[in-house]
């Protein structure tokens, strides 16, 4: 546990958990169309980088979406790639995970499954 004095939460980067009834919302950008990613691996990583440590559970998704098809069909993630990937998805699954109540684990593995079928039925794109 984390004690943080309310004044300076926003500042520390800390927000309050995703509303219950946005979650459908972070499923469909899960299972949308892949964003282009900047080509230079310095601009590709600021850019996902700032969506993971910046962003609310919409700009993770979105990132651990298109890091997933740059994996698949571009060319697979570098270890800096798979760091940032691995960072989102602990996020976005602890968060998920603590909305709904529960295991943190079964959310990252739904989460898994769900960007892996996105990427599988877009193979032709």
């Amino acid at each position: 546990m984390v004690w943080v004095p309310v004044e300076s939460a926003e500042e520390q980067g800390l927000r309050r958990p995703v509303a219950k009834s946005r979650l459908p919302q972070v499923w469909r950008l899960l299972r949308g169309k892949p964003s282009d990613l900047p080509s230079d691996h310095k601009k590709r990583y600021a850019h996902v980088r700032e969506q993971i440590e910046g962003g609310g559970v919409c700009a993770i998704a979105e990132a651990l979406r298109d890091l997933q098809w740059k994996n698949v069909h571009v060319r697979k993630m570098t270890l800096e790639g798979k760091r940032l990937y691995e960072k989102g998805m602990k996020l976005l699954a602890t968060e998920i995970a603590l909305v709904r109540g529960h295991d943190t684990e079964a959310v990252e593995s739904k989460i898994a499954r769900v960007l892996q079928k996105n990427v599988d039925s877009r193979a032709d794109a």
